[in-house]
């Protein structure tokens, strides 16, 4: 029971099982509880207006042809960010994990090597789609859907920047810091609602596909700061991102590996 108790506090929050604290589990009650996780349950609707409030402003600004095109290239982008999502859901017991038994050079190597492997798939994906967005389009919804190319390649690239940049929300969330994902994820939302109107009025489809994908790239690179900063780890994909699979795949999992703060060349 008390290694069942430990499991769901250690997932709860980082912010009790710091490296530093004492293993003196506190009692779990429903206050508890609810102190602990109505900043993750606020910053998760946040990201769910986020994701969703392009398309919502494209339906209240944009005609329904140029909704239905926006929206199918935007459906057609999120292919970018699967790979993440699935590599995501197997590494995010094994952040709380590390994280409160101090293992941050390894905590910091199991998430450079996730997100360099949801970067290999997303990768191919996002070359089909940057170099022949029409003939994707046109092959998987007809010919009508050729003219979502434009808005197609903008938002791709931009997905790609939140697959680079790794679990960095993730681990945040998971290591006591939600409360700055949920400040985080509100000054997006607040910015998609402000700005994406304007550039639909006066830019259309691709004005908002282009304030859409600027102010969620911006959203994950402030993440993948904050995690620098207030954990010392990186979560992004290396440029030799090969030889660190390669490593990986060779090494001990126990085996020392060189602090974070040391690694000049990230």
């Amino acid at each position: 029971a008390k290694r069942v108790e430990s499991s769901v506090s250690r997932a709860t929050t980082g912010r009790c099982f710091s490296p530093k604290a004492d293993d003196t589990l506190p009692r779990l009650t429903a206050g508890y509880i609810s102190m602990l996780c109505w900043p993750m349950w606020l910053a998760q609707c946040f990201a769910f207006a986020t994701s969703g409030c392009d398309v919502w402003i494209a339906g209240a600004c944009l005609s329904p042809e140029e909704l239905a095109l926006f929206a199918t290239a935007r459906r057609l982008m999120l292919l970018v960010a699967v790979a993440l999502l699935l590599v995501n859901r197997t590494v995010i017991s094994t952040i709380s994990e590390l994280f409160t038994q101090g293992r941050l050079a390894e905590l910091q190597r199991v998430l450079r090597v996730a997100a360099t492997l949801a970067a290999v798939p997303s990768l191919l994906i996002l070359v089909s789609l940057v170099c022949f967005p029409a003939t994707a389009l046109e092959w998987l919804f007809g010919n009508y859907y050729r003219a979502a190319a434009v808005p197609l390649t903008i938002m791709a690239c931009g997905q790609m920047v939140n697959t680079w940049s790794g679990a960095c929300g993730l681990t945040l969330m998971m290591t006591g810091h939600e409360r700055l994902v949920l400040v985080v994820n509100g000054v997006t939302t607040v910015l998609l609602f402000s700005l994406g109107p304007w550039a639909a009025w006066s830019f259309g489809m691709v004005g908002l596909a282009t304030i859409s994908a600027t102010v969620l790239a911006v959203r994950n690179v402030v993440l993948w700061i904050g995690a620098r900063r207030l954990l010392g780890v990186w979560t992004h994909v290396p440029l030799r991102f090969w030889s660190l699979l390669q490593r990986a795949s060779a090494s001990n999992p126990k085996s020392e590996i060189p602090n974070p703060k040391s690694n000049a060349d990230s």
